[in-house]
C-alpha cells in the first residue's frame, strides 16, 4: 500500500497504517483451532500473508545466521594455492612466542596486518617482480607492530624471511621459465 504526501500536508496529516490486532493466548487458541478445523473455508488477509511471509524471512536469516563460520574458513583454508601456504609457513615462522607476548590491543591488528602481508607478498611473488628491498619493506612495515625492546629482533625476522622468501620467488620464477 504506497501513500502520497502532498507538499502541503502537515505531519499530523501523515496516514497511519493500521496495525493487526495483537493476539493474546485467548485469541491465539480460538485462532488456531479455526485455522485446523477449515483451511480451504479460511481466506487469509494480505495482513496475514506479510506476517507469514516475514515470519519465514526472519526464520531464514535466523538460520543462516546460524551456519558456523568455522565451516567457511575451513573451505578458504582448503583453496589456499600452494604459494600461499608456502607464504603462510614462512612468516608464521619464529612469531607464536611473539604474538603470544603482545598486548591483548595488538593482536587484531598484528594479525590483520600479517594476512595484509602474507596479500601482498603472494601478489608480489607470483608477478616475478619480487626483489629483497620491496619484500623487506611489506615485512618491516608488518613487523613493526612489536614493542620497541624487540625492533632489533624484528630486523633480524626481516632479514631471515626476506632471503626465504627470495629463495621462493626464485624457485618460482625457474620454475615458470
Amino acid at each position: 500500500m504506497a501513500f502520497t504526501i502532498t507538499p502541503n500536508q502537515r505531519p499530523a496529516e501523515t496516514p497511519v497504517l493500521e496495525q493487526p490486532p495483537m493476539q493474546t493466548p485467548e485469541t491465539t487458541g480460538a485462532f488456531a483451532v479455526e485455522a485446523l478445523a477449515a483451511p480451504e473455508a479460511r481466506e487469509s488477509s494480505p495482513e496475514e500473508q506479510h506476517a507469514t511471509a516475514d515470519a519465514a524471512a526472519a526464520e531464514m536469516l535466523r538460520t543462516t545466521l546460524a551456519t558456523p563460520v568455522v565451516a567457511k574458513q575451513e573451505s578458504q583454508a582448503d583453496s589456499k594455492s600452494e604459494v600461499e601456504v608456502k607464504i603462510d609457513k614462512i612468516l608464521e615462522a619464529d612469531l607464536k612466542d611473539i604474538f603470544r607476548d603482545l598486548p591483548e590491543k595488538v593482536r587484531p591488528e598484528f594479525k590483520k596486518r600479517g594476512e595484509k602481508a602474507a596479500r601482498a607478498l603472494k601478489r608480489l611473488i607470483e608477478s616475478a617482480k619480487a626483489t629483497a628491498v620491496a619484500i623487506a619493506d611489506i615485512l618491516r612495515e608488518w613487523l613493526r607492530l612489536i614493542p620497541a625492546s624487540g625492533a632489533y629482533f624484528a630486523e633480524q625476522l626481516v632479514k631471515i624471511k626476506t632471503d626465504q622468501l627470495m629463495t621462493l620467488a626464485n624457485t618460482l620464477k625457474h620454475a615458470l621459465v
